[in-house]
């Protein structure tokens, strides 16, 4: 995925499902050094940039915002910086680390992307409701089966020991509307002795959406 060369970005608003802020159609930013600052909420591993020459003005709105439009764009990696600025930004703000998760795992930064969902979950366990919320950028687009969830299954394959991969799939099922999928991974993962309070929120998301189909 390519860096930002580009000094000015034009943002569509109908392309941004950023809840917090209201922003300019047209920013100028200036491209500087200094890095972001760093926060004992947000883990180590999301410290480092993950593209170089990334606008350095952007407010966390505003990088939600356009990550939204990156994810739509399939610049994942832009994506998942915008998403990681914004959150070492507002170190409390759940939605960021879920978008975050969401960006790596397009990806396919698997490990990464699993924290950032698990710490988004610890922050606001509403967020297991909002999974098609979370991935709208790609469902709008038909991207979310191509781009995440085939490599998914294609990494399991060589590798059924990944637990990591495995919750971004149960993830990425419920999110696409396939909670018996979903249920099918997490019910691995629990076999395997995976402990993350988040699992039951997920497996709870599960069974009400499969209760819901069956009494169609």
């Amino acid at each position: 995925m390519s860096s930002v060369q580009y000094a000015t970005i034009v943002v569509d608003r109908t392309e941004s499902m950023d809840p917090y802020v209201s922003y300019d159609d047209v920013v100028t930013v200036a491209t500087v050094s200094e890095p972001v600052r760093a926060t004992t909420r947000v883990p180590a591993a999301f410290h480092q940039p993950y593209v170089g020459g990334f606008p350095e003005a952007l407010s966390a709105g505003e990088c939600l915002a356009r990550g939204e439009g990156w994810l739509r764009s399939r610049d994942y990696l832009l994506a998942a910086e915008a998403f990681r600025r914004a959150w070492l930004e507002r170190d409390d703000d759940a939605f960021a680390a879920a978008e975050l998760g969401v960006a790596l795992a397009a990806a396919g930064r698997y490990e990464a992307a699993a924290l950032a969902m698990q710490c988004a979950f610890s922050a606001d366990a509403l967020l297991t409701c909002r999974l098609p919320d979370l991935w709208v950028a790609l469902l709008e687009q038909g991207r979310l089966e191509r781009d995440v969830v085939r490599p998914l299954q294609a990494d399991l394959r060589r590798n059924p020991a990944a637990q990591a991969t495995s919750y971004v799939l149960a993830c990425a099922h419920l999110a696409a509307g396939d909670p018996w999928s979903a249920q099918r991974e997490l019910g691995s993962l629990s076999g395997a002795g995976f402990t993350h309070h988040s699992l039951a929120l997920l497996e709870s998301q599960c069974e009400a959406a499969i209760a819901a189909a069956g009494a169609r």
